[in-house]
């Protein structure tokens, strides 16, 4: 009897699918950076975060959002380039659910 094989979809693989259809962001990913946030755009230059596609949720976004200082958001987004995997993904999308339904955050 033949070993079934399995494809299992990596982060990466839906990543460049993804890149490959034109589509400009991803679920999960550092939020973009603003036309005038150089300084941001410098250092995520330098942890090489700028080669990911930007989210509409992200690790830095769970982890403080607006409040975090610019170094300590870039430090999370390094992080996530670290560590991006579906589970972690997951995660993430979890923690936002839970920020979004608790209010957390939001100051209006």
């Amino acid at each position: 009897m033949e070993a079934v094989k399995t494809n299992v979809i990596g982060t990466e693989n839906v990543l460049k699918t993804a890149t490959e259809c034109g589509v400009k962001r991803v679920v999960v990913g550092p939020r973009p950076a603003l036309f005038n946030q150089d300084d941001l755009i410098a250092l995520r230059t330098e942890k090489g975060v700028h080669e990911l596609l930007p989210g509409l949720t992200g690790w830095a976004q769970v982890n403080g959002r607006d409040e975090l200082p610019i170094p300590q958001k870039v430090e999370l987004d390094a992080e996530y380039l670290q560590r991006r995997s579906l589970l972690f993904d997951l995660k993430v999308m979890w923690m936002t659910a839970m920020k979004v339904l608790a209010r957390d955050g939001v100051s209006h």
